[in-house]
């Protein structure tokens, strides 16, 4: 039995143990970025034991930097 000290948390070795290892990729892009009509777009695509699977949303107007925090956020907010 162990703890994980990392930061200011600490995990407990049965918590790691019903952690699940999910791989998220994340990207966001502006077509037209910092000019008058951008059309921006973010995905982030999960993958767990070999399975796939991609979310995404049409941003509109937005620019690089908002799309790619939005693609980090869509990764963490389909977790749930």
């Amino acid at each position: 039995h162990f703890r994980l000290r990392i930061g200011l948390f600490t995990v407990d070795q049965t918590l790691l143990e019903k952690m699940k290892n999910v791989t998220i990729v994340c990207d966001g892009s502006s077509l037209g970025n910092g000019k008058g009509n951008p059309r921006a777009a973010a995905v982030a695509v999960l993958g767990f034991k070999g399975y796939w699977k991609a979310f995404g949303e049409y941003l509109g107007n937005a620019t690089n930097q908002q799309s790619e925090i939005v693609a980090a956020a869509i990764g963490l907010e389909t977790l749930k």
